[in-house]
């Protein structure tokens, strides 16, 4: 298994877009518009493949000179509870901090909370409401 750059708007791009919005949007029933795509161009989008297989994928949003956002972190069902996410947010982290960042801040979702405790992410403020889902505001210091 190898985690690489994909490249905006490429194919693996646009396969990352489709396990992203068949995990974490449809069971919301939302679906992601040209126009929140068209301003991930910016972003920093990572992609863990078998072979040629997309696995996963997750995104790094720069929110300031410090300040990174990890989001849509989405792993295949049939490969969860292995690893992978783990492994693609501390190859995130690892770029974010190649990238000169010194803090990622991230929108859990409520029931992934304690997944990202355990990578040292910390609970900032109150839980709140996001896309029709209870989410914590969490941060790492790099």
């Amino acid at each position: 298994m190898k985690i690489k750059k994909i490249e905006h708007f490429s194919i693996n791009y646009w396969e990352a877009v489709k396990l992203r919005q068949n995990l974490l949007r449809t069971p919301l029933g939302l679906e992601f518009s040209i126009k929140e795509l068209q301003q991930e161009r910016n972003d920093i989008h990572l992609g863990l493949f078998s072979e040629d297989v997309l696995l996963g994928c997750v995104v790094l949003s720069p929110k300031s000179l410090q300040t990174v956002r990890l989001r849509q972190l989405a792993v295949l069902p049939l490969f969860q509870n292995q690893g992978l996410g783990k492994k693609l947010v501390q190859r995130a982290e690892e770029i974010a901090r190649e990238n000169g960042y010194q803090e990622i801040i991230l929108h859990s979702r409520q029931n992934v909370v304690g997944f990202y405790e355990k990578l040292g992410y910390q609970k900032h403020g109150k839980p709140f409401q996001e896309i029709t889902l209870q989410h914590q505001k969490m941060i790492k210091k790099l």
